[in-house]
């Protein structure tokens, strides 16, 4: 009998008072609101336009990381998300251009 590979978890996004806690299948990483850089518009595998996060992981392996906030509501801005985002780091809706990065 044949195994079925097991299902990978969802994306999770946590919001903190210190900041941002994303987890997907590979990693979990956290987040201080002063370490989020920009809000950038990607094409997902080329073809879907998606808007996310760039960022700053925090220590002990600082990285640049890309959080596609999408994935959790395609009217991400309008909803609660959006609501929380602005008010935490408003000046990342300052500019009404998104910057445009190759995904």
């Amino acid at each position: 009998m044949a195994s079925s590979p097991l299902p990978r978890p969802a994306p999770t996004l946590l919001i903190t008072e210190q900041g941002l806690e994303y987890s997907d299948s590979l990693t979990t990483v956290y987040v201080p609101w002063a370490q989020i850089a920009r809000l950038v518009s990607r094409k997902a595998l080329g073809i879907w336009p998606v808007e996310g996060l760039e960022v700053w992981t925090a220590a002990p392996r600082p990285k640049d990381l890309f959080i596609d906030l999408t994935q959790f509501g395609r009217s991400w801005r309008q909803e609660r998300l959006g609501a929380i985002l602005r008010q935490r780091v408003p000046q990342l809706f300052q500019d009404s251009d998104l910057t445009r990065s190759a995904g």
